[in-house]
């Protein structure tokens, strides 16, 4: 608990210097799903929720948005926040953090309020 009150301290204190708020296509939104889908339990059972971007300054896209998808035992685990990039020249999205903990969870929060590219929860 006092990682994510921490968290949201700094999350107040930043801005979103260097980005700017992006609007994500169609093939990009398949590109974050497929990466995913490569890595979750149970790819089909993945619900996505919407998803916010911002461009960095080197034209990287820093992707934010909450997955819940089904846990070993069959039963859906909750939305999780988030947080990856998608490289523009080699048109890949690799996932930085998929929040598991409340710590982690606001780790994600401030990279995505970082980069202004929060997601929706």
């Amino acid at each position: 608990m006092r990682a994510v009150l921490i968290g949201m301290a700094i999350l107040a204190a930043t801005s979103a210097y260097g980005f700017e708020a992006y609007q994500l296509r169609d093939d990009e939104i398949d590109l974050v799903k497929a990466a995913f889908s490569a890595a979750l339990k149970d790819p089909d059972s993945a619900k996505f929720g919407k998803f916010s971007a911002a461009m960095k300054d080197d034209q990287t896209i820093i992707v934010c948005g909450t997955v819940n998808s089904k846990n070993s035992f069959g039963g859906y685990s909750g939305a999780a926040p988030f947080v990856g990039e998608i490289n523009t020249d080699s048109h890949s999205f690799e996932v930085q953090k998929l929040a598991q903990t409340d710590a982690e969870m606001a780790q994600v929060l401030v990279r995505c309020q970082n980069a202004g590219a929060m997601p929706a929860l």
